[in-house]
């Protein structure tokens, strides 16, 4: 079954001073996230379910495309499309980019991804479906507000995949304030292709000795090529005792044909 976006837009016109019109949608979208394997030169179709549920009043939605980003820290930002190197939001053919949702309705909007024939790696894009009020609702100029829900679509150009990334940092850090100790991994990826690192931290005494184990991006986050993010591993300070050395110990895999591996020092004063 496929996993559902569920969003409730509330969106007030004040009439007077002393009343006002509520207008209250409910849109789904079926597919948050799409991944498609297309042959370079080739060309592949798929397609998104855009439905409103237990609503009283049509909702107008627009349908565009624009580049997504990893920033360093895991939070995304959305840039006009073909900013960034590995962008494929200029290879998507939407069909409607517009139309208007009655109640307790559904629309199927389908798109089209054509890969030149010289692309490699992957390349990534987001569908969003910008929902709003009515048009004559938004002619009485009162203050509305729209909602937006993203598809992202991942095309891996077949065949041409490359798997490099670096561990370019393993710092462990104290945070007095939260108790914590928190250890973060900077992993570049140098491929041409998305990579959803996976590995382990291990906590050790400095006769080697195993004390804890944590799992390394259990959000399975992604990095995007040539771009850094920091993953962060967090252990209770009270764990540590005073005037100790301490280990950590990354094992990472990236999806290449090698794991990544370092290690870093920690002393409780």
């Amino acid at each position: 079954m496929k996993r559902k976006i569920f969003v409730s837009l509330l969106i007030m016109s004040f009439i007077s001073l002393f009343s006002e019109c509520a207008f209250a949608f409910k849109v789904n979208i079926d597919q948050p996230k799409i991944l498609l394997e297309i042959a370079p030169g080739e060309k592949k179709s798929s397609y998104i379910n855009v439905d409103s549920y237990d609503s009283k009043d049509s909702m107008v939605v627009d349908v565009y495309t624009q580049d997504i980003m990893y920033l360093p820290d895991g939070s995304n930002d959305f840039l006009p499309p073909g900013t960034t190197p590995w962008s494929c939001a200029d290879w998507i053919k939407l069909n409607p980019t517009g139309f208007e949702l009655k109640p307790n309705n559904e629309r199927v909007v389908k798109f089209e991804v054509k890969v030149p024939p010289d692309a490699k790696g992957g390349k990534y894009a987001v569908i969003f479906f910008e929902v709003s009020p009515p048009r004559d609702i938004k002619d009485l100029n009162a203050p509305v507000s729209s909602v937006r829900l993203g598809s992202i679509i991942l095309v891996t150009i077949k065949g041409t995949e490359v798997y490099e990334a670096e561990l370019r940092g393993l710092i462990a850090n104290k945070d007095e304030e939260k108790s914590e100790v928190n250890v973060s991994c900077v992993i570049y990826n140098g491929g041409n292709i998305l990579t959803r690192p996976k590995g382990e931290i291990i906590l050790m005494d400095t006769a080697g000795k195993e004390l804890d184990k944590k799992d390394l991006n259990p959000i399975n986050g992604g990095v995007l090529p040539n771009t850094n993010r920091t993953f962060t591993v967090k252990w209770s300070l009270d764990i540590f005792e005073e005037k100790k050395d301490y280990i950590f110990q990354a094992t990472i895999d990236y999806g290449g044909e090698v794991l990544l591996g370092g290690q870093t020092y920690f002393v409780r004063d």
